[in-house]
């Protein structure tokens, strides 16, 4: 027997957290786990930039969708990202607060899709088996 392997294509990540997640400055009621996840262009108040000392994701504040510096932000949509941002690592009552909460760093909701998406294929593997 081998060791079996699940690869998650980080395009059709993004291209579904675009596509199928809904904007929280958009659609008011949601529940916890897709609430302040989308705002606008950002997922948990990072977008995609040009720096690889944080893992391409900066915040939107810092930087622009080139990944240069932000000097001219948008304050409407930096403070439509800052809802995401600040609720990106908010877990309390139920965890403690962790530390090196950074913007690349994923937040809950971010590991919460991801468990639910390779759960989803695992199940179906199953099924299928």
């Amino acid at each position: 027997g081998g060791t079996g392997t699940i690869l998650m294509d980080v395009n059709a990540l993004q291209k579904l957290r675009e596509h199928k997640m809904p904007d929280s400055n958009v659609v008011v009621h949601l529940p916890n786990a897709l609430r302040n996840f989308r705002c606008g262009v950002t997922f948990e108040g990072g977008v995609r930039c040009d720096d690889p000392m944080r893992n391409f994701l900066c915040y939107l504040e810092d930087f622009d969708d080139d990944g240069m510096m932000n000097e001219d932000a948008d304050s409407n949509a930096d403070a439509n990202a800052k809802v995401c941002r600040t609720n990106k690592f908010r877990t309390k009552p139920e965890c403690v607060d962790a530390r090196y909460q950074v913007s690349w760093h994923p937040g809950w909701k971010d590991h919460m899709l991801k468990g639910r998406l390779i759960g989803h294929f695992l199940i179906n593997s199953l099924e299928e088996a």
